[in-house]
């Protein structure tokens, strides 16, 4: 080499590290570009599906963390503005949407709760459930509060 400090994005072994101003290895989360990174311990940048903390996060092939929906494997799946995947009852763009504890969006009947607490709800093939509407559904009429829960419950 030419003896020059390196930074910057480095490729090595297959692997994608950052090294900062002062030419050190970067770990942990990083902003480049106004992206958002994750730097394993050993330097390597996190891609796709990785769990930091106890939390889920999708990063693209690139490396940068994606917010938003999300498709992986033929499912959606949806990512706060800190990238965190959602589960249960979640609000986008006014609509309802039920993620299972997968991440993935539901589609169809979902019972939430058990026993007195058990409420049903429905959601369509876009993934978006029922709301402040009746509906019928195999032959029974359903109402849809404003929660997304029927009455009567689907069983």
């Amino acid at each position: 080499g030419d003896g020059a400090m390196r930074t910057g994005w480095v490729k090595s072994g297959g692997n994608w590290y950052y090294l900062g101003s002062d030419g050190v290895m970067r770990t942990g989360w990083i902003t480049v570009s106004g992206k958002r990174y994750h730097m394993q311990n050993s330097g390597v940048m996190d891609t796709y599906w990785e769990q930091i903390e106890g939390k889920w996060y999708y990063f693209g092939g690139d490396g940068a963390m994606r917010t938003g929906w999300v498709k992986s494997g033929g499912n959606w799946y949806y990512m706060n503005s800190q990238g965190v995947m959602q589960v249960g009852k979640i609000k986008v763009g006014g609509k309802l949407y039920y993620m299972e504890g997968s991440g993935k969006m539901h589609i169809g009947w979902q019972q939430i709760g058990t026993g007195s607490y058990a409420r049903t709800i429905y959601c369509t093939a876009d993934g978006s459930c029922y709301v402040n509407t009746t509906k019928v559904i195999d032959g029974v009429s359903y109402t849809f509060d404003q929660n997304g829960n029927s009455t009567p419950l689907h069983t």
